[in-house]
């Protein structure tokens, strides 16, 4: 998982897993304590990303729009 994603035991994870089993919905795999994990830390280390950016002087970012790169820019990202 992420360097940053946290430090979560395998445990919590599979809790988190099991917690989300009654709303499995038939479409994908159900949850692992693993997948959770993963997910997690793919969500963690986007908003770190998302942090350091809109942390920087001269920059924007809105909860709405994000960075609102639009355009060539957007599809270069």
């Amino acid at each position: 998982m992420g360097s940053k994603a946290g430090n979560f035991k395998e445990t919590t994870y599979d809790a988190a897993a099991a917690t989300l089993r009654p709303l499995y919905n038939g479409i994908g795999a159900i949850k692992i304590g693993k997948t959770v994990g993963r997910k997690w830390a793919t969500l963690k280390d986007t908003y770190n990303v998302i942090e350091s950016y809109h942390c920087q002087s001269g920059v924007h970012w809105g909860n709405v729009c994000g960075a609102n790169i639009q355009g060539e820019d957007a599809v270069a990202l």
